[in-house]
C-alpha cells in the first residue's frame, strides 16, 4: 500500500506514539495528548505507509492566521517525502478553512524542518521573531 495522507482525529491508532516521539526529539518529557489537539481549530494530517502511522503535523487555525506545530516524521521514513506530503495536505486544508498565512514558530531557533519549510516558500518573519511564514493568498 502506498503512502497515505489525510486528516485524521488525534486518537486515531498510532498518533500517540508520533507525537510522543516528537516530544522525545525536542527534550519534552510529556507529548501534546488527543485533548490538546483535539479542539475544533485543529487539523491533524497523518502520514501511513501501509498503514502504519509514520508522520503528523497540526494546523491550528487562529482566523486569518494558521498556526503549524508538532511536525514530526519517525526516523526511518525521514528524508522519504513523507513531511513534503503532509505539508501539501496541511496548505490545502488552510486554503479550504481561508487562512491567508501560515506560521511555525520555533522558540529555539534550531527546528530542524527549517530546510523543509524553506524549500517550500516559508520566509523569516518581519519581526525577526523566531519563526517562519508563508502568504497563501
Amino acid at each position: 500500500m502506498p503512502l497515505s495522507v489525510d486528516i485524521e482525529k488525534p486518537d486515531a491508532p498510532g498518533v500517540a506514539d508520533l507525537l510522543a516521539g516528537w516530544a522525545a526529539a525536542r527534550g519534552d518529557t510529556a507529548a501534546p495528548g488527543a485533548r490538546a489537539l483535539g479542539g475544533p481549530e485543529t487539523r491533524l494530517v497523518v502520514a501511513r505507509d501501509d498503514g502504519i502511522a509514520v508522520g503528523c503535523v497540526a494546523l491550528v487555525d487562529c482566523g486569518t492566521l494558521g498556526e503549524i506545530r508538532h511536525l514530526f516524521v519517525m526516523p526511518a521514513q525521514r528524508r522519504g517525502g513523507v513531511a513534503r506530503a503532509m505539508m501539501a495536505v496541511l496548505e490545502s486544508e488552510a486554503l479550504r478553512l481561508d487562512l491567508r498565512h501560515l506560521r511555525i514558530v520555533d522558540a529555539s531557533g534550531k527546528d530542524p524542518a527549517s530546510g523543509l519549510y524553506r524549500g517550500l516558500g516559508y520566509l523569516p518573519c518581519a519581526q525577526g521573531a523566531p519563526c517562519l511564514e508563508k502568504t497563501l493568498r
